[in-house]
């Protein structure tokens, strides 16, 4: 780290954080982390600016659904969204190993999280304290899915149509299965069902 101490890094981080330099914050963090990984103060640092980057890039759309969608990655891993159209609903990043890892995107999100986590259930816990309840639907993607965004703007535009409060995209004919039901239909917009897989829930939330 060019012979200078953590200390004086983390002071001339926190120093960029309040004259709202983000970006120079993110570097800081991101030099300090690719040696000494373990630093909690960095760690946090590096989460509350990336939030901020991304309340400060994303652009609210009229057209928007009132919609937020957790995407879960890793490093060394592909992005499992396709974006072949622009997203009518809002993007939260979830990386899992907790490496801090942030893959380039077309578009601007609007919350990053890192953290290392042993499973779908725990990081449904930690959103749960994490994100605001202001958005009408949440929606859960695991990292070894693979959907467009066009797929989810139309479930989406299904889901309020018909008013559905739990609900998931049914499965391509070659997925790897071990619930035969939640393959695609055809013929059917919806087909009801008893549950959902873990590994892409979507929900109606009643805010009261």
């Amino acid at each position: 780290m060019r012979g200078k101490s953590v200390k004086t890094f983390y002071q001339q981080a926190i120093d960029n954080f309040k004259q709202g330099n983000y970006r120079e914050v993110e570097k800081i963090c991101r030099i300090v982390l690719r040696e000494k990984p373990d630093i909690i103060e960095f760690q946090k640092l590096l989460e509350k600016t990336r939030n901020q980057l991304c309340q400060l890039t994303y652009k609210e759309s009229s057209s928007q659904f009132s919609a937020l969608i957790t995407i879960n990655i890793r490093p060394n891993q592909p992005l499992p969204i396709y974006f072949d159209t622009v997203p009518k609903f809002n993007i939260c990043l979830f990386d899992f190993t907790g490496e801090n890892y942030f893959p380039n995107l077309p578009y601007p999100i609007t919350y990053y999280f890192s953290q290392k986590t042993q499973g779908k259930g725990e990081i449904m816990q930690i959103l749960s304290e994490k994100l605001p309840n202001t958005f009408s639907y949440y929606g859960f993607i695991d990292h070894d899915v693979l959907l467009s965004i066009s797929d989810i703007n139309k479930m989406l535009f299904i889901a309020e149509i018909f008013n559905l409060d739990l609900f998931q995209p049914s499965l391509s004919l070659d997925s790897y299965v071990n619930f035969p039901h939640l393959f695609h239909k055809t013929g059917y917009l919806i087909k009801e069902s008893n549950f959902v897989e873990v590994m892409m829930p979507f929900f109606l939330i009643m805010v009261t």
